[in-house]
């Protein structure tokens, strides 16, 4: 026996109906997220710009095709119905588009200000510089095509009012170009035109041989009146056009003024970044040149903490930096391998673990009394420079600003090495 499965497969129906109904909700929702986080993206922005280039090309499509019609239907005898319904489809087409383009350079332009402003500092970045010249071509590519969609409006709308006084001359009417043209802008040219009616009776009685003439002129007198009627249609569409087309230069003329005026404050911050820049390199070449004077002065003051006298020094040219001898000594006497004597200030000398353990022993050294230490391994050269150090030691233990680099020689590297761990400095 078949089984009845009918509330099973309604049941499965519910849930599938559900289940796409809350897949419904959620694609507008997804869609609106992806968006998001593509406009944030520079990949995102170039593909919104190819799009709009691709509209702007299609404009420029349209443009041809109007400009052909136009010359169309200025060349036919009578107005084409056809062809004048294709025109006026053309042009709805452009200006709904136009309008399109513009809302949309107007957004892009919005979004690159508003991020502008919310993160000053990616204002000189090279994506945003990128952006800002995009929408400004944009802006003048649709500025362009809508100026010239303006010029062939005009240019059509001039000729079709030399058209129709054309053929308001040839029948006869008593109309200057000027009560012609405010005739067709006010709408009353049926209105003025009475009066050909009377010429048409007179001509009837003028060609009583010939009804069918009169029939003839009086069906010519009727497809010229409504094709003017047709024209002025057209002309009333085409000044509508033309307003619309005003409004929109106003807006994109509005929009490069804020496009100008952004890369003037552009321009500005990079001249200012460029006087900075050569500011910033003129202060580094006089840091520069202080720091090799501050050098300069300490080598003189590194020289000028100690004394340097060779083995003819006389007695009396020790009392002149205040001697050695004694406890108050302000000099310590340092003689090197070779003979070489130098005189340091003592609390230089002090900065040595062994000259101090020396000076200061218990008194088993001859030189606590004669404050005069002899190095039989340690040469001039480079005593002179352990001298120096000690100097730069006590001047710079306890410094606040940069300190130099104590320069040393590869010449004597490695016995300075061998002095400083004698000397535990």
């Amino acid at each position: 026996m078949v089984k009845d499965r009918l509330l099973e497969f309604q049941d499965l129906i519910g849930r599938t109906n559900s289940t796409g109904n809350r897949n419904r909700r959620l694609v507008p929702e997804n869609a609106r997220l992806l968006t998001d986080v593509q406009q944030t993206s520079l990949e995102s922005f170039l593909n919104r710009i190819s799009e709009l280039r691709n509209m702007i090309g299609q404009l420029e499509s349209w443009l041809d095709e109007v400009r052909a019609l136009h010359g169309d239907l200025l060349l036919a005898p009578a107005t084409d119905g056809e062809k004048s319904k294709q025109l006026r489809s053309i042009v709805d087409n452009f200006r709904v588009q136009s309008l399109v383009a513009r809302e949309q350079i107007k957004k892009l332009d919005s979004e690159v200000n508003k991020t502008c402003k919310l993160h000053p500092e990616r204002s000189n970045m090279v994506d945003f510089r990128i952006k800002r010249n995009q929408i400004r071509s944009l802006t003048r590519a649709l500025h362009d095509v809508l100026w010239k969609f303006s010029q062939e409006e005009e240019v059509y709308q001039e000729r079709c009012r030399k058209k129709i006084t054309d053929y308001l001359k040839i029948q006869d009417i008593s109309l200057t170009d000027e009560e012609i043209r405010d005739a067709i802008d006010n709408g009353d040219i049926f209105e003025r035109t009475k009066g050909v009616s009377a010429a048409f009776k007179s001509l009837r009685y003028l060609l009583t041989n010939s009804f069918v003439q009169i029939l003839l002129a009086y069906n010519d007198r009727k497809a010229l009146f409504q094709d003017v009627k047709l024209r002025r249609d057209e002309l009333f569409e085409i000044e509508k056009i033309i307003r619309e087309l005003g409004e929109m230069f106003l807006d994109l003329n509005n929009l490069v003024l804020s496009q100008g005026e952004m890369m003037d404050r552009i321009d500005a911050n990079v001249e200012d970044a460029a006087d900075l820049a050569a500011k910033a390199k003129k202060n580094v070449k006089g840091a520069r040149e202080l720091q090799r004077k501050a050098r300069k002065v300490d080598s003189k003051f590194l020289h000028a903490c100690f004394i340097w006298m060779n083995t003819s020094s006389s007695s009396a040219d020790n009392k002149v930096y205040g001697g050695c001898e004694g406890p108050d000594a302000t000099y310590v006497k340092l003689v090197s391998s070779d003979g070489h004597q130098f005189f340091i200030k003592k609390e230089l000398a002090l900065t040595s673990g062994t000259i101090k353990a020396m000076l200061s022993g218990p008194g088993q050294y001859s030189e606590n009394e004669s404050n005069e230490v002899n190095f039989r391994e340690i040469p001039s050269h480079v005593l002179q420079k352990v001298c120096q150090y000690f100097a730069y030691k006590v001047r710079y233990t306890s410094s606040a600003t940069e300190i130099p680099e104590f320069v040393i020689t590869p010449e004597v590297a490695l016995e300075l090495l061998m002095a400083a761990n004698f000397l535990d400095c």
